[in-house]
């Protein structure tokens, strides 16, 4: 299954920051054939100066991005207008930092973005604030995809692949073997595993990762892609972030929550952690579609 993106959604607030994410979001309509929308949010008790100031300030945006469609201006709570105005558009993408200060002092776009990121089925590109801004999606050389076994992870690589295809990225899918509690059941538990048995079992986990990611990147390279399997060892939040830094990823593109192999709920919290830590744009993918079935097909 190949994921179509026909609109690009950019939130702005009235801030310089939130109108960072404004030229990658034309980048990328301009490179995936979308149209690109601005979408302002007022809130209901706004005096009608500040609501005029903002509308032209939206206005003056949509105009410096040469955009043909005039920015949407809605009124209510920003997050659930945004997921609105979402809805009313042909497969769309929101493009958003995640954080700025509305020009009309009412909310904290760091706030909306968690909300919509939560709220709404359309995937979410966010660009954290303070962290460089990629010039443009070319920039996307190589995309990292975290897995974790489950279809409910896998729901990220329709969306890394068309992206890898438009714009000659290389895929990374990156598995964490949790060998972290193990190893440190061996040494810090009340009841240690004995060295043995745990050297057995990271080993196991270790082959089954290997075997996972493997079988994963050959249906993908059948595809044209160039795709490398990484096996890490450890905390997930910890290897995922040093492999962002030290594989020089561009983009990380990830399920917002999935189940481990280990039986627990652990990449929603993965994902957050990773955008409060991490420096690269992240791309957050529903693993539903709209009938609550995981979002995932031949890649």
């Amino acid at each position: 299954m190949s994921r179509v993106i026909d609109t690009i959604l950019v939130p702005l607030d009235g801030s310089a920051l939130a109108e960072a994410a404004l030229p990658l979001g034309r980048d990328l309509a301009a490179r995936l054939g979308a149209v690109l929308h601005v979408v302002g949010v007022s809130p209901h008790d706004a005096e009608l100066a500040e609501v005029r100031q903002f509308a032209g300030r939206l206005r003056e945006a949509a105009q410096r991005a040469g955009l043909a469609a005039p920015p949407v201006m809605r009124v209510g709570a920003a997050a659930d207008q945004i997921l609105a105005a979402a809805a009313e558009f042909p497969h769309p993408l929101i493009v958003m930092t995640t954080h700025g200060r509305s020009g009309l002092g009412r909310w904290l776009l760091g706030g909306v973005a968690s909300r919509v990121v939560r709220g709404g089925e359309a995937p979410v590109l966010l660009l954290r604030s303070g962290a460089p801004v990629p010039p443009s999606s070319a920039s996307f050389r190589r995309i990292m995809v975290p897995l974790d076994g489950s279809p409910y992870g896998e729901a990220a690589l329709p969306l890394a692949t068309m992206l890898a295809q438009r714009f000659d990225a290389e895929l990374r899918l990156v598995r964490v073997a949790e060998t972290g509690q193990l190893e440190e059941s061996a040494y810090l538990s009340r009841f240690p595993v004995p060295a043995e048995v745990s050297a057995e079992l990271i080993q196991d986990l270790v082959a089954q990762t290997d075997a996972y990611l493997a079988a994963t990147s050959e249906r993908l390279r059948s595809r044209g892609l160039r795709v490398y399997p990484v096996t890490l060892q450890g905390f997930p939040t910890a290897e995922l972030l040093a492999q962002e830094r030290d594989a020089l990823v561009d983009l990380v593109v990830m399920a917002t929550h999935a189940r481990s192999g280990l039986g627990r709920v652990v990449v929603g919290s993965v994902a957050e952690e990773l955008l409060q830590a991490g420096q690269r744009p992240i791309l957050m993918v529903h693993p539903t579609t709209g009938d609550g079935e995981p979002a995932v097909g031949p890649c």
